[in-house]
């Protein structure tokens, strides 16, 4: 009764200590990249807020940015040079005005003031922080459209404007 011989057991122990040399290097290699993409990202974001102080945005208001007064820090006359550029140049108002609003959304302040996703679009109202906080707003909400195009007249005598659906009032007697 022999048990395995000494050249097998050492035969298994190499192949065991390899397969934990591979299991070691690859759990290394992925704490590496997670290292080198958190370092990575950390520049990054340094880099941006670099940028934007650089570029001398505007700060975002503290609420929304489409209530209230016109804001008067936006540049008006950069903006009357430029149209006269585009019209120099033949193009269409069109052209300007997608020029226009792609600058005032992406160019002017420090955060985007609409976003768009998720089929909504995401409006600027405050930070929390560092980090905006957008409230989600529908294309008819953004482009103020909420109202009903029914007339008074017509809601007024709706049934369902009253507290039965207007069962029991006369207009719906059999």
């Amino acid at each position: 009764m022999s048990g395995p011989s000494n050249a097998k057991i050492m035969e298994a122990i190499t192949v065991l200590s390899e397969q934990v040399t591979r299991i070691a290097d690859a759990l290394q290699k992925q704490q590496d990249r997670k290292e080198y993409h958190s370092e990575y990202y950390k520049k990054r974001k340094v880099a941006k807020l670099q940028r934007e102080a650089e570029e001398n945005r505007l700060p975002n208001k503290d609420k929304n940015c489409l209530d209230g007064p016109r804001d008067r820090r936006l540049p008006h006359a950069t903006w009357a040079l430029k149209l006269k550029e585009f019209v120099d140049r033949g193009l269409s108002p069109y052209n300007f005005l997608t020029w226009l609003a792609w600058t005032w959304n992406h160019a002017t302040f420090r955060h985007a003031p609409v976003t768009r996703s998720g089929g909504y679009n995401h409006v600027f109202c405050g930070m929390s922080g560092d980090k905006p906080i957008r409230a989600k707003r529908s294309d008819r909400d953004f482009t103020g459209t909420c109202g009903s195009r029914r007339s008074p007249i017509h809601r007024r005598s709706t049934p369902s404007r009253t507290p039965c659906g207007g069962i029991g009032d006369g207009r719906f007697s059999p």
